[in-house]
């Protein structure tokens, strides 16, 4: 569940740990690209993991210990001021991670270990 609670929203009750297969998914209107020392704005966080708008413009998804740097960039700017569905999804027997921007491939990134 989502606590929407008119700032930072965040899961409710218990933390999701998703530790194998996942697909992260949202739909997003940025009036901006975030700014700041983290470089970016998360959609989704959590220890292991996490799907932001990065400060360039770009998805960005990060996985804890799987290849490296463990951060991965997608290649086609968010528009601003418009809504975008973003998804990032990991297939751990594929060994891939793909991100999409409004139901198109944006990035694929093959051989994660």
């Amino acid at each position: 569940s989502i606590l929407f609670n008119g700032g930072n929203y965040s899961l409710g009750g218990t933390t999701l740990n998703l530790n194998n297969s996942m697909t992260l998914s949202a739909f997003i209107y940025p009036t901006s690209y975030p700014t700041g020392a983290g470089g970016g704005g998360f959609i989704f966080s959590n220890i292991g993991y996490y799907l932001e708008l990065a400060n360039t413009g770009y998805l960005r998804s990060y996985f804890y210990g799987l290849s490296s740097p463990g951060y991965h960039n997608g290649a086609n700017l968010v528009s601003l001021n418009t809504w975008s569905y973003v998804t990032v999804v990991r297939n751990q027997a594929n060994n891939t991670i793909v991100q999409y921007i409004n139901t198109t491939i944006d990035t694929t990134i093959n051989k994660v270990t």
